[in-house]
């Protein structure tokens, strides 16, 4: 770890709000969930080269060419009070979970939790070429 002075890499997570607070929309008719709204914005939001979306609210952003990124989401989560969090790193981490070498599934739990089970793919069942834009390290 290290501060914003020599990282390369910054991992951002939007938390999701505790509490199912709603923002009145334009008009004043409607309700509007904010955690929905953020993740629809986020969507909409050009992601520079080098930055990775790691989970909906997950994001792994080279501070080289991703700065408009990082400053456009942080934007976002302001504007509808949803918390964000930044840890620099001088490299981009290995302890990552990426979505591509996973099958996800998810389940509903005994208590009516959603529960979501990341599973390996097996390299050796994957054919073709790796996607276009993703490195494979080896």
């Amino acid at each position: 770890m290290c501060g914003a002075n020599c990282a390369k890499i910054a991992l951002l997570i939007a938390e999701m709000p505790k509490t199912k607070l709603t923002h009145p929309s334009r008009g004043g008719r409607k309700q509007v969930d904010p955690w929905q709204k953020f993740l629809n914005e986020v969507n909409l939001i050009s992601k520079d080269e080098g930055t990775k979306q790691i989970h909906q609210n997950f994001w792994e952003i080279d501070l080289q060419t991703g700065m408009r990124t990082l400053c456009e989401l942080f934007l976002a989560g302001d504007r509808l009070g949803i918390p964000m969090r930044v840890l620099f790193v001088r490299e981009a981490p290995e302890w990552l979970i990426y979505p591509e070498r996973y099958v996800v599934s998810r389940h509903t739990g005994p208590d009516g939790s959603s529960i979501v089970v990341y599973s390996p793919i097996d390299p050796a069942s994957v054919t073709g070429p790796p996607p276009q834009g993703k490195k494979d390290k080896k």
